[in-house]
Formats: structure tokens, C-alpha cells, sequence
């Protein structure tokens, strides 16, 4: 196989056939080179964005190079973009067709040493959420694998390899153009590092693998740290004090494991996670916060409940006949001759004060109890239960108003029922998953 002098391609072991990714550049054009002759079987992809004049004499000089090497050679043409990132969703998509057409399982393109540094010094501008960790040597992709054989290149090795081998290549104008962020730090950044440290391309390419070995590894610790959570009206609810049993160091790291597994689709921010995590140990439950997608982060006491936002719950109230099951979102509400459910409580229902009525909580509820008369709002405070679970809590009331009972929560005193014909009744809840 050719190689630079001491440096080898970097390929997958075994035989499998590659598709190289070619715009007719020097990087890309030493990579065909290098993978024509690596044994394997080569197949090059050109994808046309429609945006130069210059592209169909390069595809001419690729289309002459792949002939005169026995090479299969495909033009994949794309439409306009809205930017340079969807011209690059759409530049990658191209390749992957050709990848399944022709049962391709690598994809090869020419990134190099330098393009690894210039990527690192990208993402600690842009502030990425954990550390600067470039490009990957390979990574899956649909219908295979992205590899990454020139990764260990710099620039300089690559112009020499193409000089010293005679090889053709073209030179795309807008890699000169400062309107690009990753031109500019070409042009003016990297050439005044390199005087103070001429192998700074080398040494972002070995800091990269290290950072990657590192992040898969705290990855799976972290994977494997997050707590159990409990699913909740949509969404789920997390304990602070096991969310407190995670070093430190990983929290920040688990609660986007957490958030990402929610919803994949969100690019979760770094202002996103550090305005959760400080309701973890906040023991109230006041504090909210607002995220993308319409989902919200709320405290609730002792845990912190991540799900959809919601509106307020329409206030209800039914009749609750005798051998009926009121079904709810709270859980089941019954009236019966006989116990049944999670917890049940006995009542001698005067006539007088039937029908019985199963509503939702309303301004000024209060219950006469063995301590007293109490306030709903206040018995609800003094269980924790967070606000937007509170308007579909259910109360039990006779015809009167009167509160007979919230279920799992407080009981009101019996009636005096001397001298009065009565109804007995048992009254049995089942508590649904959300509550």
C-alpha cells in the first residue's frame, strides 16, 4: 500500500469495500489515491451542489482519474441549501444512498489533522456542553460506518504525498473565502498558534482520541449512575436525595443522558441543564423552568418532575350512585356494600344527604376532623402534593357540600346518625400511575 513516509492509511481491519466521498480537492484526491491502492475495492461518490461553474471540470478530472483505475464513479446531485449546515445534511444524505444502492459499508472522507484542530477550536468558540473532542475516526451512520483515514495527516503531508505521486487536484475558491468561520480560523488563527507550537495539528488529534476514549467511558458510568425514575402524568418524576447519591462531577453529565433520552430531537443547552439542576435540592415548590419543546422542569418537595406543559385541569364534579366506579385521572373512586381497592373507609350516609358527589378542589375548602376544622389548601401543603396535581385530586362530598373524605389523605368525622335511617357505604380509591 502507498503511504507518506511512516504513515499509514488508517483503515479498518478486514476487506470491506469502501465508498470515498471526492470533490476533486488535494485532500480528497490523495485519499482515492491512497484507497486505490489499498487492495480493496473502491468506489468514489461526487456529490453536485449546483453553486460553482468550476464543478463540472472537476468532475471530469475525478471521472478520468476513477477510469484509468478501474473505478466505479457516481455524481449525486442535490438541491439548494438554506445554509452550510443543511447543504451538509444533504451533501452527507447523498452518500448514504449510494452506500445502500450498492451495499457499500464504509464511507471514507479526506478530513485531516489540521481540519481536526481548526473543528476543536470551533466547538470551544461555539461552548460546547462537555469537553472539545473533534471529530471521531469513525462513527456509525445509516447503511454503515464514516471512516476518517486521513484523520492523522496534517496539510503538509498531504500536499507532499500529492507532489511526490504526481497527482491531480482542483482548488475550490470558496476555501478562501472569510465569510465561513472555519476559513477564518485557517487564515488567521491556526498560522499564529503553529509559531508558537508547529505541531499543534498533531496534538489536537491525539487530545481528540483521549477526549473521546474519556467521554465514552464517563458516558457509561454516567449511563449507569442515573436514578430511577417514576413516570408521571407524561413525563417523570426524580428523587432529590438519590439525584444527591451522584458524585458531583456526573450530574450534569446524567441529567442530559435523562433529557436526551425525553426527547432526542432537542439540542439540550447548557443554560437548559443548569437551570434543573438548581431545583435539585431546592426543597419547594415554587421553583419552575421553561424548556424547549414545550416541556417544563418543576419542584415538587422532595422530587423534581420533568414533562410536557401543561395547562391547568378543568375543574369536575360527578355523582358518585351507590355500586359505582367514578373513573378519573387521579385513579377509581367507589361507593359500595363492600371494600375494594387500595384503601377503603366505612360510612353510615344519612338518606337525607345522599346523593354523594366526587368533585375537584374548590377556593375555601375546608374538612371538620377529630383536630379540628382544616383547610384543604393547607392539608394539601402538609403532604406535599405539588400544585398541578392538586386540582385533580379528588374530594368526596355529600348533597350538602359537606366533605366527607380526600382520599389518602384526610377523613372528616362520621355523621351522628341516632334516630336516622341511613345508607352504609363503603367508600374504596385506587390510585392511578401518575399519583
Amino acid at each position: 500500500m502507498k503511504q507518506a513516509k511512516n504513515k499509514p492509511l488508517q483503515l479498518p481491519a478486514g476487506s470491506e469495500p469502501v465508498l470515498a466521498a471526492v470533490s476533486g480537492g488535494p485532500d480528497s484526491m490523495v485519499l482515492l489515491d491512497l484507497l486505490l491502492n489499498s487492495g480493496r475495492h473502491i468506489e468514489a461518490v461526487y456529490v453536485h451542489h449546483h453553486l460553482r461553474k468550476e464543478a463540472e471540470a472537476e468532475i471530469e478530472q475525478i471521472r478520468q482519474t476513477a477510469e484509468n483505475a478501474g473505478c466505479l464513479f457516481h455524481v449525486k446531485h442535490i438541491s439548494p441549501g438554506k445554509n452550510q449546515a443543511d447543504y451538509r445534511r444533504k451533501r452527507y444524505a447523498a452518500c448514504y444512498e449510494v452506500m445502500k444502492e450498492r451495499r457499500l459499508p464504509l464511507l471514507a472522507t479526506a478530513h485531516h489533522a489540521d481540519d481536526q484542530a481548526e473543528t476543536m477550536l470551533m466547538q470551544l468558540i461555539r461552548g460546547v456542553l462537555f469537553r472539545p473532542a473533534g471529530m471521531s475516526e469513525k462513527r456509525p451512520v445509516p447503511g454503515g460506518t464514516l471512516i476518517r483515514p486521513l484523520l492523522f495527516w496534517t496539510k503538509g503531508e498531504i500536499y507532499t504525498y500529492a507532489r511526490e505521486n504526481s497527482i491531480s487536484f482542483s482548488r475550490d475558491a470558496s476555501n478562501d473565502s472569510s465569510m465561513y468561520q472555519r476559513n477564518r480560523l485557517r487564515q488567521r488563527i491556526l498560522p499564529a498558534v503553529r509559531e508558537e507550537n508547529p505541531s499543534f495539528s498533531q496534538n489536537a488529534v491525539w487530545m481528540a482520541e483521549r477526549a473521546q476514549e474519556e467521554e465514552a467511558y464517563l458516558q457509561k458510568e454516567a449511563a449507569a449512575l442515573l436514578p430511577e425514575v417514576r413516570q408521571s402524568g407524561g413525563g417523570v418524576l426524580i428523587s432529590c436525595e438519590e439525584w444527591e447519591q451522584i458524585p458531583a462531577a456526573l450530574r450534569f453529565r446524567c441529567l442530559h443522558l435523562l433529557l436526551s433520552r425525553l426527547d432526542p430531537d432537542i439540542s439540550w443547552g447548557r443554560e437548559h441543564l443548569e437551570a434543573v439542576l438548581r431545583l435539585f435540592g431546592s426543597g419547594s415548590t415554587t421553583g419552575s423552568v421553561t424548556l424547549p419543546g414545550n416541556w417544563t422542569a418543576e419542584s415538587r418537595y422532595s422530587d423534581v418532575y420533568i414533562g410536557k406543559e401543561e395547562g391547568e385541569a378543568d375543574p369536575f364534579c360527578l355523582p358518585l350512585d351507590p355500586e359505582e366506579t367514578v373513573e378519573l385521572p387521579f385513579g377509581t373512586v367507589t361507593a359500595g356494600m363492600s371494600a375494594c381497592g387500595e384503601q377503603s373507609s366505612f360510612w353510615e350516609v344519612p338518606h337525607s344527604s345522599l346523593p354523594l358527589y366526587v368533585r375537584s378542589r374548590r377556593p375555601g375548602d375546608r374538612i371538620v376532623t377529630l383536630s379540628g376544622t382544616r383547610k384543604i389548601k393547607k392539608i394539601f401543603i402538609d403532604h406535599k402534593i405539588p400544585r398541578k396535581v392538586r386540582q385533580e385530586w379528588p374530594i368526596v362530598t355529600d348533597s350538602h357540600g359537606t366533605i366527607l373524605e380526600i382520599p389518602f389523605l384526610e377523613r372528616a368525622l362520621p355523621y351522628s346518625v341516632e334516630n336516622t335511617e341511613t345508607t352504609p357505604l363503603y367508600l374504596s380509591y385506587t390510585r392511578g400511575s401518575n399519583f
